[in-house]
């Protein structure tokens, strides 16, 4: 398992880095590489220079922490100087990332660098899996995952994708879709019923149950299903017009995110698709 974890040296960026141990821990040969980005306002080589050591010596002090909560594990780390996101997707090019953990704020605090637009920026165009970390995280294993699917196909894929990540901590993984109109509850049963039947086909992983949840508004009904089941992950499959959508292109998804206390983790879909049925 391979993790990047960028960081602004704030409390919420080195929380981040702790649930990137919890994770390491359970997966011998893990490792974590840690990376700050410097985008300067001012193009001065001294004072970038200046910058750049003192952000190292950080990072050699979050490392040591690091390293001594994860003796297993290789910890990395390096400074960046250009465009946060761009900077990212490179780090995780040449170092093959398989997931980027990264820290977000609960509203109404200052932050420095991931919150806001950056953080938004980062899930939407990360080129690999990102976890988002609330501040009230507590670092436990991932034992429960929810998995929000709106019969795309590309969930399928996100699926397959979740279960290598799933299988070290023998999670329990259920799929669910929140529907809006509860005169078709009948119905979604028998889709969500169709569905399981196409995942078992596909998807060899024992662990898996499938539900459907009614409420009006997607992203809270989610937030209503992770309390219900006690989950200690979310995940979602990022595209065009779809549950991410719904989530991520209004208010309330201020409320899940930022105010949520489990980890959030975004799979991404690359291409305009259609709704199928997996």
């Amino acid at each position: 398992m391979k993790l990047l974890v960028p960081t602004d040296f704030s409390d919420n960026a080195f929380h981040a880095a702790m649930y990137a141990v919890t994770l390491a821990n359970e997966k011998p040969g893990s490792s974590i590489h840690l990376i700050h980005v410097l985008t300067p306002i001012l193009n001065d080589p001294i004072v970038i220079h200046d910058i750049e050591d003192e952000a190292t010596k950080s990072l050699i002090k979050i490392k040591a922490e690091l390293k001594s909560r994860c003796t297993n594990c290789r910890i990395t780390h390096s400074v960046q100087v250009g465009d946060m996101i761009s900077e990212v997707n490179k780090t995780i090019e040449a170092l093959n990332i398989g997931l980027v953990i990264m820290g977000i704020q609960g509203l109404g605090k200052t932050s420095r660098f991931f919150f806001g637009s950056n953080s938004r920026s980062l899930i939407n165009k990360s080129t690999c899996p990102v976890i988002v970390i609330p501040e009230t995280t507590i670092f436990k294993k991932p034992e429960k995952i929810v998995f929000a699917t709106d019969y795309y196909d590309s969930d399928l894929d996100a699926l397959l994708r979740l279960v290598p990540i799933a299988t070290p901590f023998n999670s329990e993984i259920i799929v669910v879709h929140v529907f809006d109109e509860n005169e078709e509850a009948q119905s979604e049963e028998s889709m969500i019923e169709f569905i399981s039947n196409e995942i078992f086909k596909t998807v060899d992983y024992p662990r898996i149950s499938y539900r459907v949840y009614y409420n009006k508004d997607t992203s809270q009904g989610l937030k209503n299903f992770c309390d219900f089941t006690g989950a200690d992950l979310l995940v979602l499959s990022a595209r065009k017009q779809n549950i991410f959508q719904k989530i991520f292109g209004k208010s309330i998804t201020k409320d899940l995110v930022y105010h949520s206390d489990i980890p959030l983790l975004v799979f991404h879909v690359h291409k305009m698709e259609t709704s199928g049925v997996l």
